[in-house]
């Protein structure tokens, strides 16, 4: 029987000894708590306006829907500007926007149309906050403390989903309906604050100009694409995603009719997720000391199936409290753990756009799901939707065999600075190209098979650093003479290459090596494209 050490549980709490991530983890916890707060209400007052249950999952959706719109042009701001800056300006809109909500609901001039926009405009705040949050937490925390950091993030949001939404309970039946909306708008103070009181040790990463908007959000792309680590996080979250976006959609909908209950009990419904995934983090780090990823995620897949069908079945109370217990466990189980791998898939360069990119897939999937439930709800009841949706969700065990999550979340993804820039005859400026880079390998023939099987992984490095086009030719006059090919847009893109390549594709590089007769050759030629 699997017991809980709670002296090792204690060493993922580690990253609260640093002083300055304790400040900015504590701002957000009381900022998470305003938006479920706020979140909460918003769906209890959809009810009241118009309790159709499109419309109560469309409060959902509209909360997610902006980070799968937005966060990955936000991405690309986070990589390009001063993410703390960011913050803080975001931040500011948000609190004004907010209490322009809280007025309209104090006044009743609300409408489901302006809650719809409100919602949205929130999430959008949220969107562009979100990459650039997550990527200022390796400059705060040491590498080997990263994962703990972005767990206690995780624990953060649930702490504040247990509380936000009791409190919005509690307040609905004493107070006014616009109370959790006037909280939520004063809730971004204290990361302001904390923001401004944080003085960060900017490093120059790069000696080249900053990337230009729409050229990184191609190159972020890229990256993506041949990143196989991450695409695996993606794939998997985004799985889960939509079939649990099941119950977070519907769940004011099993609180006013399959409980047939009030607020109150929204909220406790809610808190007790976070209850759930609060007592989740305390397993989580014993958790991963005995399974390994993909056992971790298939472990919270079936424990979200589970408490899909619980929410099927609830028309007593204790039922649906148990259901999003389990679902709370789950949910922290499954996350944490994806985006940490995630996390660890990215190098500094491109971690603004790697984040926004796992997350504007995640939260499509999610907000897509929200709406398909919601709608489907109304054809075949809520139960009914619950229990469809957790059957299918089980089916996603079946990603673990295409898309398994790679266990060397520790490779070495700082910059290897290997490359040297090449001696330059004819002038060139920054943006001349397309660039051909051509090697040219001399293979000894008993490493012909082994070296054809490597070079692909030379591929990706190529494609994760800036590439667009990538090619192994043989020389059909000359045995074992190879020739590597790859374009990149313009010079400029090919010198960031350079400082892009990462400690661990020299792994590959010195096997490649190992197979030659002598040491490739590499030939650069760019595009000219003056009229003769």
């Amino acid at each position: 029987m699997f017991k809980i050490n709670f002296a090792n549980s204690m060493k993922a709490w580690s990253p609260l000894a640093n002083r300055v991530f304790l400040i900015l983890w504590l701002a957000t916890l009381f900022s998470n708590i305003g938006t479920w707060m706020q979140n909460a209400a918003a769906g209890w007052l959809m009810i009241e306006l118009n309790s159709s249950a499109l419309l109560v999952s469309l409060v959902q959706a509209s909360t997610v829907f902006p980070l799968f719109l937005f966060a990955f042009p936000a991405g690309s701001l986070a990589d390009i500007l001063d993410k703390r800056k960011l913050i803080i300006l975001v931040q500011v809109l948000l609190t004004i926007t907010m209490s322009i909500l809280t007025w309209l609901v104090y006044y009743q001039y609300i409408t489901p149309g302006l809650l719809l926009l409100f919602t949205f405009l929130s999430g959008a705040g949220a969107a562009i906050i979100y990459p650039s949050w997550q990527a200022i937490i390796p400059e705060v925390v040491q590498r080997d403390e990263l994962t703990k950091a972005i767990t206690l993030n995780g624990i953060s949001m649930n702490l504040s989903r247990a509380i936000g939404p009791a409190l919005t309970g509690i307040i609905l039946v004493f107070s006014g309906m616009f109370c959790p909306f006037l909280v939520n708008s004063l809730s971004n103070l204290g990361i302001i604050a904390a923001l401004f009181w944080w003085k960060p040790i900017h490093k120059k990463n790069s000696k080249h100009p900053a990337e230009k908007f729409f050229g990184s959000m191609k190159l972020g792309l890229r990256h993506a694409s041949a990143n196989l680590r991450l695409r695996a996080s993606i794939v998997r979250g985004s799985g889960f995603l939509f079939f649990a976006s099941c119950y977070w959609a519907l769940m004011p909908l099993v609180a006013n009719e399959q409980v047939k209950s009030g607020a109150l009990f929204y909220g406790l419904l809610l808190g007790m997720v976070g209850m759930g995934a609060i007592v989740g983090s305390f397993l989580l780090h014993d958790l991963r000391s005995k399974y390994n990823a993909d056992e971790l995620v298939a472990l919270a897949t079936v424990e979200t199936a589970i408490a899909l069908l619980l929410f099927g079945a609830t028309h007593h109370p204790v039922v649906g409290l148990v259901a999003s217990f389990i679902a709370g466990i789950a949910w922290i189980t499954i996350l944490p753990t994806l985006g940490s791998l995630a996390q660890l898939a990215l190098p500094d360069w491109v971690r603004g756009r790697g984040i926004a990119l796992y997350m504007t897939i995640q939260f499509g999937a999610m907000s897509i799901g929200s709406a398909l439930w919601g709608q489907l709800s109304n054809y075949v009841g809520i139960s009914h939707a619950h229990y469809i949706s957790g059957f299918l969700i089980l089916f996603t065990l079946l990603l673990t065999k295409f898309w398994p999550l790679h266990r060397d979340s520790l490779i070495d993804i700082t910059p290897s600075k290997h490359w040297r820039d090449p001696n330059i005859a004819v002038p060139i400026q920054n943006e001349d190209g397309p660039v051909l880079v051509t090697l040219r390998y001399t293979v000894c023939a008993a490493n012909r098979h082994a070296f054809l099987k490597d070079i692909h992984f030379i591929k990706r490095q190529r494609l994760r650093t800036g590439a667009y086009f990538w090619e192994i030719f043989e020389d059909i006059e000359k045995p074992n003479i190879f020739f590597e090919t790859f374009l990149v847009e313009t010079w400029l893109v090919h010198l960031r290459q350079h400082e892009r390549t990462i400690k661990h594709d020299l792994i590959v590089r010195d096997r490649i090596n190992s197979y030659l007769e002598v040491e490739a050759e590499v030939t650069h030629f760019i595009a000219r494209h003056e009229h003769l």
